[in-house]
C-alpha cells in the first residue's frame, strides 16, 4: 500500500471550519485546520481535491506505487496576513464615508464613483486571478480559493 499525507495549513478565514477531502470524488475525509493527516491508498491512478462551501481546490491526479509516500499541502490562497484585514476595512469605510457624504450634501456622485471604483478593483481581481478579497474568492475566483500542491 502507499500512503497519503496531506498537511493543512493554519489560516484565520477558516480556522473554525473543516475542508473535505475527496479521493477519487468519493468522500475522504474532514480536515480540521493545521491537520496532518495519513491515509493507506491502493496503488494505482488517484486523483484527490479539497472543498469547502461552493468553492474547491485544484484537482491533482497523480500515480501511487507500493511502499511511496505522496505528501501534499493543502491551504487557502486569500492572504493571511493583516494587509487582507486591512484591505477589507478600507473597502467598508470607502462605501461608509461615502454613503455619508452622499446623504449629507443630497448627491450620491460620490456614492457611485467610489462603487465604480470598488467594480473596477474587484475587476483587477479577475484579471490578475488573484484575489485580495473574500467578494472575488466567493464568485469569479471560487475554484482558486483553497489549494492542494505538491511538497
Amino acid at each position: 500500500m502507499a500512503v497519503l499525507k496531506i498537511t493543512r495549513k493554519s489560516h484565520y478565514s477558516n480556522y473554525f471550519r473543516n475542508i473535505r477531502l475527496f479521493l477519487d470524488d468519493r468522500f475522504l475525509y474532514s480536515i480540521s485546520d493545521g491537520e496532518t493527516k495519513e491515509f493507506d491508498i491502493k496503488e494505482g491512478e488517484h486523483s484527490i481535491e479539497a472543498r469547502i462551501d461552493w468553492t474547491s481546490s485544484n484537482k491533482i491526479i497523480f500515480n501511487s506505487n507500493v511502499n511511496e509516500t505522496i505528501t501534499l499541502e493543502l491551504g487557502a490562497n486569500i492572504l493571511n496576513n493583516k494587509m487582507s484585514i486591512l484591505l477589507s476595512v478600507l473597502r467598508f469605510l470607502l462605501i461608509v464615508f461615502a454613503s455619508i457624504i452622499s446623504i449629507h450634501y443630497n448627491n450620491y456622485f460620490i456614492f457611485w464613483i467610489t462603487v465604480l471604483l470598488l467594480v473596477m478593483w474587484y475587476g483587477w481581481e479577475i484579471v490578475r486571478r488573484k484575489g485580495t478579497s473574500i467578494v472575488f474568492y466567493m464568485t469569479a475566483g471560487r475554484r482558486e480559493y483553497l489549494y492542494l500542491k505538491h511538497l
